[in-house]
């Protein structure tokens, strides 16, 4: 009897080591385990801290750009409008230099009507002249007195066609650039506004009152309004 109650307590001691054997490796694979898993939430929560900071940091530069956006929808914007300002301030600008034009065109005009009754009495004037002369009116060597009304009229025909003569010396020189010949050849013999010796008196004139000068193109020197 004391033989088996022997060997019971091997066996129970034997299964108690077993047993502590088998606890003992669970609970170092437990432990193992809970190691493994805080090496997943550190991992875990650094990569969270990292994209949290990625995210902080493209949060930042979308901000940034935003608000280079808006600036440049401001600057725009007030481009805009200053664009919008100058547009009607030239556009108004536009519309009285046409009304100017409209008006120097028709004064041209109306001094070419008064040029042309002014050329059909001086017409009528050296008719009258010549009747006289030749009716025998004379006074001094063969030449007719004029009467105050004819004095009164060729002054006044000299003073317009005078007027008239400048002006046209003036747009042709506007036109283009002229040598002093050319604008002779034009004045003198295609126009027939005067003769050579009157249209350098008023080109004289012109140079003198720094109305109209000469300008070096470097081959040749052209009459240039100032």
């Amino acid at each position: 009897m004391a033989f088996f109650r022997k060997k019971k307590d091997d066996n129970n001691n034997a299964m108690v080591v077993s047993l502590r054997h088998h606890i003992k490796e669970a609970f170092g694979s437990i432990n193992n385990d809970i190691s493994q898993i805080k090496q997943w939430v550190n991992h875990f929560s650094e990569k969270s801290d990292m994209m949290e900071g990625t995210h902080n940091t493209h949060r930042s530069t979308t901000q940034k750009d935003i608000e280079n956006v808006n600036r440049w929808i401001h600057f725009l914007y007030k481009h805009n409008q200053e664009m919008q300002t100058y547009v009607k301030e030239v556009t108004s600008n536009l519309i009285e230099l046409h009304k100017k034009d409209n008006e120097i065109i028709e004064k041209l005009q109306k001094l070419e009507l008064e040029v042309q009754a002014a050329k059909k009495a001086q017409k009528t004037a050296e008719t009258q002249v010549r009747f006289r002369t030749k009716s025998g009116l004379k006074s001094g060597p063969g030449l007719a007195k004029p009467t105050r009304f004819e004095q009164k009229v060729i002054y006044q025909l000299k003073s317009k066609r005078k007027e008239y003569v400048i002006q046209q010396i003036l747009n042709l020189v506007n036109e283009k650039k002229y040598l002093t010949k050319e604008l002779e050849e034009r004045i003198v013999k295609e126009k027939g506004l005067c003769g050579r010796t009157t249209f350098y008196d008023y080109l004289k004139e012109l140079r003198n009152r720094k109305i109209i000068g000469y300008k070096d193109t470097g081959i040749s020197k052209v009459l240039v309004e100032l």
